[in-house]
């Protein structure tokens, strides 16, 4: 189902990735600073 799926859109799959990923990054910052304003 899901290699299916990645056969007929990877790129809508490739951009859910990236976007998790920047997502998860700034979240963490986000965090960090909010911990510790420097």
């Amino acid at each position: 189902m899901c290699s299916l799926a990645a056969s007929i859109s990877p790129r809508a799959w490739i951009i859910t990735a990236e976007s998790w990923c920047w997502m998860v990054a700034l979240s963490a910052l986000l965090t960090g600073v909010v911990n510790d304003p420097a």
